[in-house]
């Protein structure tokens, strides 16, 4: 089966340097520019579902996307981003004042420090498989010839991206940072027998400005 996981568009909290997770934050002028990269880049692919978070900033891709094949988006809670607690919507700078004792772990062990009210990457990796897992059981159960042709699209998050790929590939956080998942970005993986291959990588960073 073919799956293609792609990342929202940019956001003015990711320029700004907001911590946001589980909360909105509206597309930049570059990230209003990525959907139609996105959507043009998918047009050929003979894509039979879109799966996307529910959160704004995917479903607006993902919408974008499921209306040129004349599909409808499939919204999932488990492919919504890690969520970072206490942190949500601050700066660096803000919460560096409030929230001293916990910022620095934060930043530090990404993923790995449990905030207040945060997730724990290892959580959003157990979510994030389980939906994988029911997709993977649904294609098989397809024949093995029609899931390898048609591609299902998955509009998610950095972070529940990574835990897709960590699950794929029997990985490791720490390895998943040497992929560089930038917005927009669309990531092609081959999945056969238990058996993932990277088939492709790319995204608008340095062709919209």
């Amino acid at each position: 089966m073919k799956l293609i996981f792609v990342r929202h568009p940019e956001t003015e909290a990711l320029v700004h340097r907001i911590m946001y997770g589980h909360t909105h934050s509206p597309y930049t002028e570059k990230g209003i520019k990525s959907v139609d990269w996105v959507r043009n880049e998918l047009a050929s692919e003979p894509v039979r579902m879109v799966y996307s978070s529910p959160l704004e900033r995917t479903k607006t891709l993902a919408d974008a996307i499921a209306d040129v094949h004349g599909l409808s988006v499939e919204t999932d809670e488990r492919i919504k981003e890690m969520g970072v607690g206490i942190f949500e919507q601050m700066s660096i700078t803000d919460a560096e004042k409030k929230y001293p004792e916990h910022l620095r772990p934060f930043l530090d062990d990404f993923g790995n420090y449990q905030a207040p009210g945060s997730e724990l990457f290892s959580e959003v990796k157990q979510r994030v498989s389980e939906f994988l897992k029911e997709i993977i059981r649904a294609e098989d159960a397809r024949g093995k010839e029609e899931a390898t042709e048609r591609p299902i699209v998955v509009v998610s998050h950095s972070m529940a991206i990574r835990g897709a790929l960590a699950y794929l590939f029997d990985a490791e956080l720490s390895d998943l940072w040497h992929i560089r998942i930038h917005p927009a970005a669309i990531i092609q993986v081959r999945y056969r027998d238990r058996f993932a291959i990277l088939e492709g990588l790319k995204d608008p960073h340095n062709i919209i400005r």
